[in-house]
């Protein structure tokens, strides 16, 4: 039999109040009898998360008592440990055994064995409904009542919410809000533009859409709201639903309805699954790796004990620290572990300042794996002067570049990741949101890790979680990131 373990940090389930980390046992296999070379058959289902280094070990015993559940009754055969974000990349893993330590319920002696053999797993995509689903349309709505004034019209925007009904029974729904529309001056008959939203793929899926009219001074008034399910969004054909104020609906009889207050339309509606990071990885995904780090002057003397960019064997620098927690988290998804090595903001060994210049000290900013990353950070330190300003504009378009040369076939897709570390507030803000717009199309995320105790609110500008980016003649916005996050609901 096979019992797969995680490491407490990575289980949403772990035991709460621990004194320490310990692994938490996630599934066993059946029992395979009389057999040296077994094939399981049970699947065990891991919750899996990108943003987290999953440790696994799994464990062999021999059941020899059928009768007791517990693992110390049972012969070990021997352990193995892998992350899961090794076996998803790969796919497959064959791991060594050895000797079984650290888990409860081991035995006390195995023996003494001279071969443990080895163990395989395979990852498997999960299946079920779990996941989102992304939901398309344009709407438009025609003869809205009057909300301002005998003489006024309205000024129209369309709310979108889910409805959240709890198991508890006799409790009420929350509707939980997945878009807002832009507000159309005094019209009565408004034509929205196409939006798009995610929502959850569970539940029955129903939906209340309202329509409001803005007010300048005074609270905004509903002028009336409709319900529908996702499964007749995703039927084909055009929508179209009456309005109904609350109000009305209230002192509405059967034989006196409620009156509409208008007529909302939906058009081009479509309901489609959002593709999962593990269905990405298992059609052939895999991850590039860039890194760019700030060299500017306000990090501090990197001499003194005080600077950011004061490193030792014995207490490595803070953009070391900040470089090998993310780099961990990515480096299992890169099969070539070839990455770029970039420095901005210093002042090269010739007197030139540059933003975006090789810490290889040559023109190619490869290096292998985060580790490479770390040696080249530690020699650019060594001859490069810390300078100015902070601007980014130069290494983002050097990524997008980058981002558009990798390869794109029905097998195998290239996406790279763009770590920004910085410890002080950009000063090239209108190039650097030109930059990400014109990146827009390309297989690109950019990540921003603030180091240090700087002010970094400004950042938010650049947040694909704040709003949909835009630059003179530019489009929309690219998938960028201050630290981590999903892509926002948007109308385009």
């Amino acid at each position: 039999m096979a019992v797969l373990y995680l490491w407490s940090t990575a289980v949403p389930y772990a035991p709460a109040g621990s004194a320490k980390a310990e692994w938490v046992e996630v599934g066993r296999t059946e029992r395979v009898a009389n057999n040296q070379s077994p094939r399981f058959t049970t699947r065990i289902d891991v919750p899996f998360q990108f943003e987290t280094v999953q440790r696994l070990r799994v464990r062999l015993v021999d059941v020899d008592d059928r009768k007791s559940a517990r693992l110390s009754d049972q012969d070990d055969l021997g352990a193995a440990e892998s992350t899961v974000g090794d076996l998803v990349s790969a796919r497959a893993l064959q791991l060594p055994l050895g000797p079984t330590g650290g888990l409860a319920g081991a035995a006390a002696k195995v023996g003494v064995k001279k071969k443990w053999g080895t163990v395989s797993l395979l990852a498997h995509s999960g299946g079920g409904d779990q996941g989102k689903l992304r939901v398309r349309l344009t709407p438009s709505a025609t003869k809205l009542d009057k909300k301002d004034g005998t003489f006024g019209k309205s000024d129209p925007y369309l709310l979108i919410h889910r409805v959240v009904r709890p198991a508890v029974g006799g409790s009420k729904a929350v509707l939980s809000q997945l878009y807002k529309s832009l507000v159309i001056r005094k019209e009565l008959n408004p034509s929205w533009p196409a939006c798009s939203f995610t929502t959850e793929r569970t539940g029955p899926g129903d939906l209340r859409m309202e329509v409001w009219d803005h007010d300048d001074r005074s609270p905004d008034d509903i002028i009336g709201a409709a319900s529908m399910t996702l499964h007749e969004l995703s039927s084909p054909g055009s929508k179209s639903y009456p309005l109904l104020h609350p109000a009305k609906v209230a002192k509405a009889t059967a034989k006196k309805p409620a009156k509409p207050s208008g007529h909302l339309h939906l058009a081009d509606a479509s309901v489609a699954p959002v593709p999962t990071l593990m269905q990405y990885l298992f059609g052939g995904l895999e991850l590039h790796f860039s890194v760019a780090i700030d060299f500017t002057a306000s990090n501090g003397d990197p001499s003194s004990p005080s600077s950011l960019h004061h490193d030792s064997p014995d207490a490595p620098s803070a953009y070391v620290n900040a470089l090998t927690s993310v780099g961990a988290v990515l480096e299992p998804y890169s099969r070539s572990h070839r990455y770029e090595a970039i420095g901005f903001g210093g002042q090269l060994p010739t007197g030139r300042v540059s933003h975006n210049f090789a810490l290889t000290g040559g023109a190619d900013p490869v290096v292998h794996g985060v580790g490479g990353i770390v040696t080249a950070y530690r020699t650019a330190l060594g001859g490069v002067t810390l300078a100015g300003p902070t601007n980014f504009a130069d290494v983002i378009r050097h990524a997008s570049a980058a981002a558009a040369r990798l390869p794109v076939t029905p097998t195998a897709q290239g996406y790279l990741v763009l770590l920004i570390l910085t410890d002080g507030v950009i000063t090239d803000m209108a190039e650097t949101r030109a930059a990400i717009v014109a990146a827009a199309a390309a297989p690109l995320s950019i990540i921003i890790l603030g180091v240090g105790e700087a002010n970094f609110w400004r950042m938010r500008e650049l947040d694909g979680d704040e709003a949909a980016g835009s630059a003179a003649g530019g489009g929309g916005g690219a998938r960028r990131r201050r630290r981590r996050g999903t892509s926002s609901n948007s109308c385009r």
